[in-house]
């Protein structure tokens, strides 16, 4: 077996667990907010659908940013060498190609933070507030 074709069914895994945990947060009562990358719709719908069965608001946090930018982030944070996170700049040019954009139906929930101008907390959290 390649290496490579792990890949999606480790993903995939990945997603589900994040969903499962999520299910049983959501059912306690609590808040969940899911850190992940969700660049396939498949991915964001299991957070949908789960959002619809408990009756729950869905709120998506997309970031944007230009390309170079996001390069740029990646290549400076690589370089501190004090950065717990594994990105590289090749896994964000995979990301950059992969993604797939948001629905229709997902931009209704969406609110999108343009990462290159300076992010007023106050103001993202009343946003947040609103949208629920």
């Amino acid at each position: 077996m390649k290496k490579g074709s792990t890949r999606p069914r480790i993903t995939g895994k990945t997603y589900a667990r994040l969903g499962e945990l999520a299910r049983c947060l959501l059912a306690a009562g609590y808040s969940v907010i899911i850190d992940a990358a969700n660049l396939k719709r498949a991915q964001r719908e299991i957070f949908a659908n789960l959002a619809k069965s408990l009756s729950v608001p869905l709120l998506i946090l997309s970031y944007t940013a230009a390309a170079a930018t996001l390069r740029s982030r990646v290549d400076k944070r690589a370089r501190s060498g004090s950065d717990i996170s594994d990105a590289t700049v090749a896994i964000l040019e995979h990301q950059l190609v992969a993604r797939e954009p948001l629905t229709a139906d997902e931009r209704l929930c969406d609110l999108e933070i343009d990462t290159e101008q300076t992010i007023d907390i106050e103001q993202l959290l009343a946003q947040i507030d609103n949208a629920r």
